[in-house]
């Protein structure tokens, strides 16, 4: 069993360089998201936004990473 537990660490729990979604490429929400309509055409508008830094275009619930980091992103921009 710690055998076990020690090869999936080993696996699992290599360094990555930015949890989350790839950036540059397009998430949609298939259930839970606009796809067509007023409000999906509105969260479009800042469609390129997410596509950059790795978030779902068309995801209502999703309001930024807080103030400090949102800042961080727009300084590597």
């Amino acid at each position: 069993m710690a055998s076990e537990k020690a090869d999936f660490t080993q696996r699992h729990s290599a360094p990555v360089e930015r949890p989350g979604l790839a950036q540059g490429v397009v998430h949609t929400l298939e259930m839970g998201g606009p796809r067509s309509g007023p409000v999906a055409f509105g969260l479009a508008a800042g469609a390129h936004i997410n596509v950059r830094n790795g978030h779902y275009w068309n995801a209502l619930a999703y309001h930024g990473s807080g103030y400090r980091n949102e800042k961080r992103t727009l300084e590597r921009w």
